[in-house]
């Protein structure tokens, strides 16, 4: 199957398990989103199948090409992953210098959602 398969992947940060042989596989042309507290590895996940992180164990394949694994580390503009992380700021600069084309479209979002959050009072 093509897409984006991510098989027991485990990370840590010194001594901070943070995943632990994870495996995802989503399906080409997908739109995925990560739900869970906070520190449970969502963004450690994402950006180690988009190459922003080194894979420590495990493997990641995109389009059934390994693109990571205990010999590989393609880099990130190879990938052709894209991310959107949780703070607002975060999306403008990583759409600008990577995605320059969905500007206009991450520009209504953060609109949106800076809407929203003025009509709950933050």
């Amino acid at each position: 199957m093509k897409g984006l398969h991510v098989v027991g992947v485990s990370h840590a940060y010194e001594d901070n398990q943070v995943l632990n042989t994870v495996s995802l596989m989503i399906p080409a042309g997908e739109v995925v989103c990560l739900l869970g507290p906070s520190g449970c590895g969502k963004s450690t996940a994402l950006r180690i199948a988009a190459g922003l992180e080194e894979l420590q164990d495990g493997v990641v394949r995109i389009a059934g090409e390994v693109v990571a694994d205990g010999d590989t580390q393609s880099p990130p503009e190879d990938r052709n992953v894209g991310l959107v992380f949780q703070d607002r700021q975060g999306v403008s600069l990583i759409c600008r210098t990577n995605y320059p084309s969905m500007q206009g479209v991450i520009n209504f979002l953060m609109l949106e959602c800076c809407s929203l959050d003025s009509e709950k009072g933050a």
